[in-house]
């Protein structure tokens, strides 16, 4: 599910250098596009560009908690426009 999207001009690894000042569990690289999976307990946020020409905070995971988490750290450096209900991605639905 997608929750919230974002524009950035800066490269994944100043996005990435960011993250890691919160998040221990990252992994993160590019093929063909920018990929971050954010990783706790039982919890994964990922952050991409695949099927957008921007990036898109997502998550797999019931628990939204590291979602909110991750978006509230971001919003203070990028401006996020955060979906009010999450949507659907195409192989999800």
């Amino acid at each position: 599910m997608i929750y919230a999207r974002f524009v950035t001009e800066a490269d994944i690894e100043a996005l990435v250098t960011l993250l890691k000042q919160h998040y221990k569990n990252i992994e993160w690289g590019q093929q063909g596009e920018d990929w971050i999976w954010i990783y706790r307990a039982d919890m994964k946020v990922e952050i991409d560009n695949f099927t957008a020409m921007i990036h898109e905070i997502k998550s797999p995971s019931q628990n939204r908690r590291l979602v909110r988490q991750v978006i509230t750290k971001l919003s203070e450096h990028y401006e996020l426009d955060v979906l009010s209900e999450p949507m659907l991605e195409a192989h999800e639905e």
